[in-house]
């Protein structure tokens, strides 16, 4: 994926430079107007492989951490001391996201790309816990003060990570709506008691309706539910429209390939030898190597290029 996004932005912004020197006469603009057809496919492909690396990413991170995410809902972080600490199911989803990171930075990703990954994991993350948190509450029992209290813990520890690394604002935006059901579950149950839907609603904005009378109607009171909890007037058909319960996986941030800021550049050394194979084959058949300007690619890859 990191190869395949340097050679797309090659293709795209330094091969054109190339062509306009070579096309000093009617010959070598005709073999321009073939080569382009050539790389606008080459860019296609490209493009296409990008996607499916991409994906195929996302879907293997997502699956590694599909399996750990219910250990941030059922962890406890504090000690018999009531000291905080990192439990092992906070432990498990940040190591898969550490290892993620390290391999970005290893094969040198496009900052753009590994930012937009995040975002992925970071919406992934959200949709996924919430639906959890959604589903575990039925049949109650689950919703209860000291459960919100260590499901905020660790969500605060996740969220400390993922501050260190410089996406906190972006991560926040995406488990707007987890935080705030975990903040209903840690608000203490008497002041919760007391509380009107519409004091609700206003409070815990990032909550539909339908998702607010869930978790209300699912709270372990120990009672009845309090009849200020009844949804107003205006919200009552979404309150029970339990359709709108859970979040959903398709509306997820697109991937959109980077314009700036790249490793390879014309006219800058290449000092990864990995590349003169792959740059080699693309001169071959556009680039004659008779008189005229120095070829990008010198015919000895142990050699760097060098303007003439």
């Amino acid at each position: 994926m990191s190869n395949s996004i340097e050679l797309l932005h090659f293709i795209q912004h330094e091969v054109p430079l190339l062509l306009t020197w070579r096309q000093q006469d009617r010959q070598e603009m005709d073999k321009g107007t073939s080569l382009r057809s050539v790389f606008e496919e080459a860019m296609t492909v490209l493009e296409e492989v990008i996607m499916f690396t991409f994906q195929q990413c996302v879907y293997y991170l997502t699956k590694s951490m599909y399996a750990m995410l219910p250990g941030l809902l059922d962890s406890n972080p504090f000690s018999e001391s009531s000291q905080l600490c990192m439990p092992a199911g906070v432990i498990q989803i940040l190591d898969v996201l550490k290892e993620a990171l390290h391999l970005l930075n290893t094969f040198q990703v496009h900052s753009e790309i590994t930012s937009q990954l995040l975002t992925y994991l970071f919406f992934f993350t959200n949709a996924s816990l919430f639906n959890r948190l959604m589903e575990r509450g039925s049949g109650g029992g689950f919703y209860q003060w000291s459960r919100g209290v260590q499901i905020r813990a660790n969500l605060d520890l996740l969220m400390d990570w993922i501050q260190s690394i410089g996406t906190g604002d972006l991560a926040a935006d995406f488990f707007q709506r987890l935080s705030s059901a975990v903040n209903l579950l840690a608000t203490p149950k008497e002041t919760l008691l007391q509380a009107s839907w519409c004091t609700l609603r206003a409070e815990f904005v990032h909550l539909n309706p339908a998702q607010l009378h869930h978790m209300l109607r699912e709270y372990n009171t120990a009672r009845m539910c309090p009849p200020c909890w009844t949804p107003s007037p205006e919200d009552a058909a979404a309150a029970l429209n339990t359709s709108n319960i859970l979040e959903r996986f398709d509306n997820h941030p697109p991937l959109i390939l980077p314009s700036s800021i790249f490793n390879l550049e014309l006219g800058n050394p290449i000092t990864e030898p990995g590349l003169f194979t792959p740059l080699r084959h693309l001169q071959e058949p556009g680039l004659p190597q008779e008189s005229g300007p120095r070829p990008l690619l010198p015919a000895d890859s142990s050699q760097h290029p060098s303007e003439s």
